[in-house]
């Protein structure tokens, strides 16, 4: 019965692991994608104020990306090195 129990957690903490792994796998894949289209925006030249004032706007939206990252997973790492 202890053997049975002990083998049941096992299984659910890895199916577990698993689930976190694939959610947050997606979730950095549109981070990635997301980070690497504002960089090829900030590639191109400014030559207006206009375009100057979007290059500003993009910077402080990677800033606050940076900012959600850290608040959102930050807990979730912690979690996880905890399963582990």
């Amino acid at each position: 019965m202890l053997k049975t129990t002990v083998l049941m957690y096992g299984y659910v903490r890895t199916q577990v692991i698993y689930v976190f792994f694939c959610f947050f796998q997606i979730e950095l894949d549109k981070i990635v994608t997301h980070r690497n289209s504002i960089y090829e925006r900030l590639s191109q030249p400014v030559v207006t104020l206009d375009e100057l004032n979007s290059a500003f706007q993009l910077l402080q939206e990677l800033g606050d990306m940076e900012n959600t990252i850290d608040d959102v997973y930050l807990p979730v790492e912690n979690i996880y090195a905890k399963l582990r």
